[in-house]
């Protein structure tokens, strides 16, 4: 049996969204690949119900696994030194956009 990706529901986004805003200015959110999951389009979904969706930023990472890994800590390094939201913002695009993953599988099924 393969395994199975079961992504949080929009109902679950919006629910964390609203706790994490009561004590959070803003929210980053990066996820995993929109090819593999839908994670990432629940989370956006979920975003654009608050009235200010600006304050939520998603992400798509494009990537999974040690790439998604990556961007996250470089995230979490550049919140600890005191990089402001528009300077998070741009290294966060900039990783994705440097970030690959190469898969090997000896079968398909």
């Amino acid at each position: 049996m393969a395994p199975k990706i079961i992504p949080p529901s929009t109902a679950e986004f919006y629910a964390l969204f609203s706790s994490l805003s009561a004590t959070y200015r803003t929210i980053i959110c990066i996820t995993a690949s929109a090819g593999l999951t839908s994670t990432y389009n629940n989370a956006l979904a979920a975003a654009g119900l608050f009235k200010n969706s600006g304050n939520i930023r998603i992400y798509d990472s494009s990537t999974t696994s040690l790439g998604l890994g990556y961007i996250v800590q470089s995230t979490l390094k550049s919140i600890l030194s005191g990089a402001t939201v528009d300077q998070i913002d741009r290294m966060i695009r900039a990783k994705i956009s440097q970030s690959y993953s190469i898969v090997a599988s000896p079968s398909l099924s």
